[in-house]
């Protein structure tokens, strides 16, 4: 039996739907499904697979070791990694936190969410 990947990601921002059309040829066997945004501003990105999530950072770690291409599960693989993963935390976060400027900034569709 296959366990199902579902990455679940806030669909009301450029930012995560511009990393979702990126992502999406990139891995595989993982389902992308949009979320809207409900009160959790941090939470951008959940993988589920099975009865086991990754949120933040370790979601992004886990994605990419699901790629196609070695490089990019390489790069998922570091970002696992204890120290790499606890400096990639507040980076994550403040993407996080201001994806909706990110995105008004760029000229992408902005996120309804708001610090």
């Amino acid at each position: 039996m296959t366990v199902r990947t579902v990455a679940l990601y806030d669909q009301d921002c450029g930012l995560c739907e511009r990393s979702v059309a990126w992502l999406e040829p990139r891995v595989r066997d993982v389902e992308f499904v949009g979320m809207q945004s409900q009160g959790e501003q941090n939470e951008s990105l959940v993988i589920r697979s099975g009865s086991t999530e990754w949120h933040g950072e370790l979601a992004v770690a886990k994605v990419l070791r699901m790629a196609r291409a070695r490089r990019w599960r390489a790069v998922g693989t570091v970002l696992s990694w204890w120290g790499v993963r606890h400096l990639a935390r507040p980076v994550y976060r403040w993407v996080a936190n201001h994806r909706a400027q990110i995105s008004a900034r760029m000229g992408w569709q902005a996120c309804r969410v708001r610090p």
